[in-house]
């Protein structure tokens, strides 16, 4: 598994919003704030917005703001809006050609499908609070007031 610019970009735009205070954010602004390229970041934002992780709202105060509090938003949530395969090995993405194994199915698939479970169970343990919180402390207060 590799972490990808996609996977640290929308990270780093989840963190930007989380600290708006609730208040929808452009991808202007994030972009600005974040020195990550725009055009990128509206493509992000498409995959997350699909997978339930933003929502948007358009107009003059428009912009892009959490669809769910942050203690109920997951690292692997983020990374499988944005990656296309995060955790597949090879010889699942590959099924028709398997120019690498020896014999289908490999003798270690088993084993690398094995790690990138324990893989995912870890990064579902980690939400995006967890991160913010080892960041700038707790983000509680910010979560009564927007999610009630």
């Amino acid at each position: 598994m590799q972490i990808t610019s996609k996977t640290e970009y929308s990270l780093r735009a989840l963190i930007e919003i989380a600290g708006n205070n609730g208040l929808p954010m452009s991808i202007r602004a994030i972009s600005e704030h974040q020195n990550l390229p725009a055009k990128y970041l509206e493509h992000l934002f498409r995959e997350m917005k699909k997978h339930g992780i933003v929502t948007s709202s358009s107009g003059s105060k428009g912009g892009y703001q959490l669809a769910k509090a942050t203690d109920k938003i997951t690292l692997n949530e983020i990374i499988s809006s944005v990656e296309e395969t995060p955790y597949m090995v090879y010889c699942q993405r590959k099924s028709k050609e398997h120019e690498f194994c020896i014999g289908h199915p490999c003798v270690i698939e088993a084993l690398w499908t094995g790690i990138y479970d324990n893989i995912r169970k870890y990064m579902d343990s980690i939400k995006l609070s967890d991160i913010l919180q080892n960041i700038n402390g707790d983000y509680k207060d910010y979560e009564k007031n927007i999610f009630g």
